[in-house]
């Protein structure tokens, strides 16, 4: 029998394993027996699923598998937690709706579209995912909390050979690795991610590991961004990076429009309404090399004088001020179709708010309060980003 007829036979019975993924949930949500034997048996299923339509060579099946499990993974790691039924009907939905594109003869590039924006809808505003590695389960239970605080929405696998199939084909914000991972060890995982090529290449890492000591002269190049010794400490050590990391991620967050970039950053206009600001910016501005003027506006209605008489190369703009705030401010910049990429100096830190900013057309996010040694380094961060 032709291949192609095999792969259509398996899609057609898929529904199967499909209508038995939904029973199970039924199950749980009438409280049908214990949450845990059920949602153990529901990812023995799910699990048999993405393994049988990785070896037919199904599409997009693994995906939305692996993304099933992990709310699945989590539910299970914490306690007294609701299960997400809703959100695991939608997977199912997903489900279904991509294998009848298959036997409806739709492009890959269609059904991966349609099952993309619907699995999007799935999860929650955060500040990207993290993928995690790792086999002890009380360890899980502590560091979802610690993802889950930082906004990330945590992921999880206990196979290095796994995770680097996962970032092969998914979008991670970060990699966090025990050393042990199973055939392929952490250090060996990170060193492979940064050769792969694959959308994962550039993420930061973390490696927990009892002893930094024999990892200390493995070349730069493949060595994780962080690395985590187990000890009492470690949990306030993980989210500490995290927080470093997640502070990298508000800083670069390019927006979708498209500016028109100046070839030097030579003038820019700072606005905000604490005075005592000023003199802290002015400070932190002073080591860009090319920048020959900052001026300093004390809210909306003085930039706006200042831009009718000149346009600067960027603008730098609080969220935050009393006659119109950073928001309006840039509505109004693009209502007047001024040109200049504007970064927020803001508080806001709420995985929706900065979702929020981003959605306004802002380039990047600098958080407050910022460190006035390091201003230049993250406003050029973003500027070369453009």
């Amino acid at each position: 029998m032709p291949e192609d007829t095999y792969r259509l036979e398996y899609i057609t019975n898929s529904i199967e394993k499909i209508d038995e993924l939904e029973k199970l949930i039924l199950e749980i949500e009438k409280g049908a027996g214990e949450f845990n034997d059920v949602s153990l048996e529901l990812l023995g299923v799910l699990r048999s699923l993405k393994g049988t339509s990785g070896s037919f060579g199904v599409e997009f099946f693994p995906t939305i598998c692996h993304n099933f499990e992990d709310s699945v993974e989590v539910f299970l790691s914490q306690d007294n937690a609701e299960p997400p039924i809703e959100i695991w009907l939608s997977f199912i939905d997903v489900l279904k709706d991509v294998r009848m594109g298959f036997l409806e003869n739709k492009s890959l590039d269609v059904i991966k579209k349609d099952f993309s924006s619907k699995l999007s809808l799935q999860k929650p505003a955060s500040s990207g995912r993290v993928l995690l590695v790792e086999s002890s389960k009380a360890l899980i239970k502590h560091f979802i909390k610690i993802f889950e605080k930082a906004g990330f929405t945590p992921s999880i696998t206990d196979n290095g050979l796994q995770a680097f199939e996962r970032l092969m084909t998914e979008k991670f914000e970060v990699l966090v690795t025990n050393q042990f991972s199973g055939p392929l060890k952490g250090d060996a995982l990170i060193a492979a991610l940064k050769v792969s090529g694959g959308p994962n290449q550039n993420i930061p890492s973390i490696l927990l590991t009892s002893n930094k000591e024999h990892l200390q002269n493995s070349s730069s190049l493949y060595k994780p961004t962080y690395m985590v010794e187990k000890s009492p400490d470690m949990m306030s050590e993980l989210e500490k990076y995290l927080g470093d990391i997640l502070e990298e991620h508000w800083l670069v967050s390019p927006t979708t429009k498209k500016y028109k970039k100046s070839q030097r950053l030579e003038n820019i206009l700072y606005i905000d309404d604490d005075v005592d600001l000023h003199f802290l910016v002015k400070k932190g501005l002073a080591s860009l090399e090319e920048l020959k003027t900052l001026d300093s506006a004390n809210g909306g209605s003085e930039a706006f004088q200042m831009l009718q008489r000149g346009c600067p190369d960027l603008i730098l703009l609080d969220y935050m001020m009393p006659d119109m705030d950073g928001p309006a401010v840039l509505k109004e910049i693009q209502k007047q179709n001024i040109d200049v990429p504007v970064i927020f100096l803001t508080g806001k830190t709420k995985p929706e708010e900065i979702e929020g900013i981003k959605g306004l057309g802002a380039l990047g996010l600098i958080k407050k309060p910022f460190n006035p040694k390091t201003l230049h380094e993250q406003i050029l961060k973003v500027w070369n980003n453009l």
